[in-house]
């Protein structure tokens, strides 16, 4: 009887390790598809029209002093080129399906219209994600023309940056299970 329950036990310890480690997997994977907050050291970058500009010159196009979404695209392309594990953008995280797109004079982010001043957080190494904005011709194009347009890092005795988990659907049309790795491979006969 001793051993039979010693058997169970460790058939238990064992099976209850692999769940552990599948856990630990789904955790990973998790954090990786946007699908759970997430906090570390990183770099906040803002945005905002350029109020001032357009008050100085009213007879200009106003178009021309407003924060559209491909200014907002290409600084997250930059931050993802300097290595940026998360993103959001107004709290909005960004995953693999996400788009930031205008639809009028209103910015979209994951379908949830955004509003100025645009707060884009990158979670990541602070010195490459610094070089990848001071590197950025879009940012500096902003400020050339002088949209506020600013940038801060973490700092180590700072909090560390947190960034939302994605809070939307994903409606994969053409996505299915690959399951050839479920399969036994057959043997041939001799």
């Amino acid at each position: 009887d001793l051993r039979r329950q010693y058997e169970e036990m460790t058939a238990k310890s064992s099976n209850q390790s692999e769940v552990q480690a599948l856990q630990g997997q789904l955790s990973e994977l998790q954090a990786q598809a946007g699908l759970t907050a997430l906090e570390g050291p990183g770099i906040i970058v803002t945005l905002d029209d350029n109020v001032v500009g357009l008050s100085s010159s009213p007879q200009n196009d106003a178009n021309n002093y407003i924060i559209h979404y491909q200014y907002i695209l290409r600084i997250v392309n930059d931050l993802k080129r300097g290595g940026a594990e998360a993103i959001s953008v107004n709290d909005q995280r960004l995953v693999t399906t996400s788009e930031i797109r205008c639809v009028g004079n209103t910015i979209l982010v994951n379908t949830t219209r955004l509003a100025p001043p645009f707060e884009i957080r990158a979670i990541g190494d602070v010195l490459s994600l610094e070089d990848a904005i001071l590197n950025s011709w879009q940012f500096d194009t902003l400020k050339m023309l002088n949209f506020p347009a600013s940038y801060k890092t973490t700092r180590p005795q700072e909090p560390k940056l947190s960034v939302p988990a994605y809070s939307g659907s994903f409606s994969p049309k053409y996505l299915t299970p690959d399951t050839s790795s479920l399969e036994t491979p057959e043997t041939e006969e001799e």
